[in-house]
């Protein structure tokens, strides 16, 4: 065993040194506070809730539409059936007890549905839509109960076949996203908002990580601002769903944004970790010495 004595002197300056990190500490939070106060008017984009912050008041109102859940669960059918029978075995195999027992089950729901319910929609091409893919998903499910194993060819013909009906409920619930979405963003941005207000408007986005590249949300105030990039006004708060959390990380990127601008002349420096230039220079200059 190595066991390294440090003269006191040493111990007692590495103390010293460390304790300097607190007042940094307080004193980031403190200006991120100072942040936290500005920050209006804000924008936020959660959970189907779009919110505005504007002179201290709040106003959420929901923009997902009866179509647009509708076209969204009709969508997720045959996903569905695709994850009750996933396997990461490409080969054909028999269903097991559960399996049976799961899909047995998600036909009566689906079955149910399809002779009882009415969709939100008024539109005949829409509703035969959502027809179609629900019959589908039947006949699949009827033929798989009835065989008890799974044909990965037959699997696939049937993903392909729901595919181009699910795309077309994609295409239509985006739309439908966006037109209620900028009905309600629209008036807030040219009514409530002054001139001063609409060029420093912050956007915050919680959403998933898979979501990030080219959610419906972030692309409508990209068109909104003309401003196609993340960053500066539209922040993407990635896999996190608490309000008060994500506005604490967008108040933390402005801070970061206008301290790396003081420090760098690169406001986005910051956004990334302090030692990634010197870092990336490293490694490549290590691995190199290595292979040589």
């Amino acid at each position: 065993m190595f066991i390294l004595i440090l003269p006191h002197h040493q111990i007692h300056s590495q103390v010293q040194l460390s304790s300097l990190n607190q007042p940094f500490r307080h004193a980031y939070s403190q200006a991120r506070n100072h942040v936290l106060s500005k920050t209006d008017p804000l924008i936020t984009i959660n959970d189907g809730n779009v919110i505005l912050i504007h002179h201290g008041k709040r106003i959420a109102i929901s923009y997902r539409s009866p179509v647009y859940q509708d076209l969204k669960a009709i969508s997720h059918i045959p996903l569905t059936i695709y994850l009750f029978l996933f396997n990461l075995e490409s080969n054909d195999y028999d269903l097991s007890l559960d399996q049976i027992t799961q899909l047995k089950y998600y036909l009566q729901d689906i079955s149910t549905i399809r002779q009882s319910y009415n969709f939100a929609s008024t539109s005949d091409s829409i509703i035969r839509t959502q027809y179609n893919i629900l019959d589908q998903s039947i006949v699949y499910l009827r033929s798989l109960l009835e065989s008890k194993r799974v044909n990965q060819i037959i699997l696939k013909e049937f993903c392909i076949q729901t595919r181009i009906l699910f795309s077309a409920n994609v295409n239509l619930a985006a739309r439908n996203q966006l037109d209620v979405l900028h009905s309600i963003v629209y008036p807030w941005y040219k009514q409530l908002l002054n001139e001063t207000e609409r060029e420093t408007v912050k956007v915050l986005i919680l959403a998933p990580k898979a979501a990030r590249d080219g959610t419906a949300e972030k692309l409508y105030f990209y068109g909104l601002f003309n401003e196609y990039y993340e960053g500066e006004r539209i922040i993407y708060a990635e896999s996190i769903f608490d309000e008060e959390i994500a506005i604490n990380i967008l108040d933390s990127w402005i801070l970061d944004t206008y301290a790396a601008d003081a420090f760098f002349d690169d406001p986005t420096q910051l956004h990334r970790d302090v030692m990634a230039n010197e870092a990336m220079v490293y490694v490549k200059k290590m691995f190199k010495t290595i292979k040589n």
